[in-house]
């Protein structure tokens, strides 16, 4: 249940304060190295043309995409996450020996 405790307390700090600029600027260092590296071969490249294509209706370019990552901020990650991560509608599935469904919650500070 510790696990959970930790998990719960994340995600509502997460909500309520987003992320630091810190963390903001690795995921995007993170974005930008995985997009060119993807870049370098055939296989990655198509999944990410695809997944452009599924995504936005058209084949975005991997300036196009590195610009696009360069313009979230967290601002944008704060409100998202206080849109997604409602608690009241919370919904969690439990695996192996179970308790009984309060105990979960509980621990979550629902």
């Amino acid at each position: 249940m510790k696990t959970l405790s930790l998990i719960g307390e994340e995600l509502k700090r997460f909500a309520e304060s987003g992320i630091s600029a810190e963390e903001l600027e690795r995921a995007r260092e993170q974005t930008r190295t995985s997009l060119l590296m993807n870049a370098e071969s055939v296989s990655p490249h198509m999944l990410k043309l695809g997944s452009s294509l599924a995504a936005t209706g058209k084949c975005l370019t991997a300036k196009e995409l590195v610009a696009r990552c360069d313009a979230v901020s967290r601002e944008d990650i704060l409100r998202l996450a206080q849109e997604r991560l409602d608690f009241s509608k919370l919904s969690l599935s439990v695996l192996g020996k179970v308790e009984d469904a309060e105990e979960y919650l509980k621990p979550l500070g629902l």
